[in-house]
């Protein structure tokens, strides 16, 4: 759990950095590894499948809260 930011947790999986961050019961979740988010979606649906559905959307531009994030650009 990030200690500044109450929605913000960090580990280290596969020797990199996991950042997962969220409201409510939406969740963002990145890695570098795609298989690592992967693992983590398995285990999120084996856990919670039972009080609803668990979507996932993997690649470059994401939804979320509202936003639009587009991950093309650098930075």
């Amino acid at each position: 759990m990030n200690p500044y930011r109450a929605c913000l947790a960090n580990n280290i999986v596969k020797g990199k950095q996991m950042t997962v961050s969220w409201h409510v019961d939406d969740l963002k979740i990145s890695h570098p590894d795609c298989a690592a988010v992967d693992d983590f979606l398995k285990w999120i649906t084996t856990t919670y499948s039972t009080i609803g559905e668990v979507k996932s959307t993997c690649g470059k531009v994401h939804e979320y809260l509202g936003m639009k994030l587009n991950y093309f650009v650098k930075g």
